[in-house]
């Protein structure tokens, strides 16, 4: 019976190895209508496809940028990953692109732009008890922009660490029309106190404890790519 059951054996693991490997469903990839000359070719995002019916080797990546584009204005770019928001009403109007620990935000005004400048800073200088304003260059486009520049301490709720913000104002005409725009930077401020509030709600409060903020590499990205149109 031994000599039966040995086939036998062999011939169960024979099978065991021939059925079909299961393979496990990938995370669908982004596709995409590529234009080639007057042909439309439909084809995988991050995905080589080999040289074929006349067409060279195709492949179409992300590129880990957006642009964002004031027509006849400025242009600058910054991840894709931001999140991006705002609107326009009529000539006036805002924007934001932003990400943890960093905005930029922009207005359209019809006003002059320093005088919105200046009523931004007075505004968040009232809202934020302790902060300060100073005067600073910021670069834009290879000009140098007069800015106002307000930091404070802002703190959270239930002990959370506070944060450090700094915020980088400059008033500029571009185009047709007056900007307003708005560099915010902020990280965690280990020199200020948890600030516990007991009552459970949420609240807000400024400490003027000064400290380093920490490198926002992707923002200082952004500022550099500024341009002008």
């Amino acid at each position: 019976m031994k000599w039966i059951a040995a086939p036998f054996l062999l011939f169960l693991l024979q099978a065991e190895s021939e059925k079909p490997r299961l393979v496990d469903p990938i995370d669908p990839p982004q596709r995409v209508d590529l234009r080639v000359g007057a042909r439309t070719v439909r084809i995988d995002l991050g995905v080589t496809v080999p040289a074929r019916d006349g067409l060279p080797e195709l492949r179409a990546e992300l590129c880990p940028t957006r642009e964002f584009v004031a027509p006849g204005a400025f242009a600058f770019e910054f991840p894709r990953a931001w999140a991006f928001s705002g609107g326009a009403n009529g000539p006036e109007g805002w924007w934001s692109v932003s990400a943890d620990g960093a905005m930029v935000h922009m207005q359209r005004h019809v006003d002059d732009p320093i005088a919105v400048r200046d009523l931004y800073v007075k505004n968040s200088l009232a809202a934020f008890p302790g902060a300060t304003a100073t005067d600073r260059t910021l670069v834009l486009g290879g000009r140098g922009l007069a800015a106002r520049s307000i930091e404070f301490t802002q703190g959270s709720m239930h002990g959370a660490q506070p944060v450090r913000v700094r915020q980088d104002v400059v008033g500029f005409r571009a185009g047709s029309a007056a900007w307003v725009l708005v560099v915010n930077r902020q990280g965690p401020d280990a020199s200020a106190p948890a600030l516990i509030d007991t009552s459970g709600a949420f609240r807000f409060t400024s400490l003027p404890a000064p400290t380093a903020l920490p490198a926002t590499t992707d923002l200082d990205a952004l500022v550099a790519s500024f341009r002008w149109l």
